[in-house]
């Protein structure tokens, strides 16, 4: 019977596991982000990212244009779906 109470437990261990390492790994990020320039060189990051995309977009042809702009906003209509409660 003990194999039972273990089989039922296991997602709940699992779900527990998760929410530790979430927990610990925003502590680890919060903890880096206090670090002189840290923030800054986020930032960059980001930017340079960004204008990566922009020379790959600038550097497509028209058709591959609208596939590349297609593209990105399904990803943000299902990475970002619309609240119902805003306006």
């Amino acid at each position: 019977m003990e194999w039972l109470k273990d089989f039922a437990i296991a997602p709940v261990r699992l779900i527990v596991w998760f929410m530790d390492t979430y927990k610990a790994n925003r502590a680890r990020l919060a903890g880096r982000m206090t670090r002189p320039g840290a923030r800054s060189a986020f930032k960059l990051v980001i930017g340079l990212t960004m204008l990566v995309w922009l020379a790959v977009w600038l550097n497509a042809g028209e058709a591959d244009r609208g596939r590349l702009a297609k593209t990105f906003k399904t990803f943000m209509a299902e990475t970002f779906p619309p609240s119902e409660t805003k306006p």
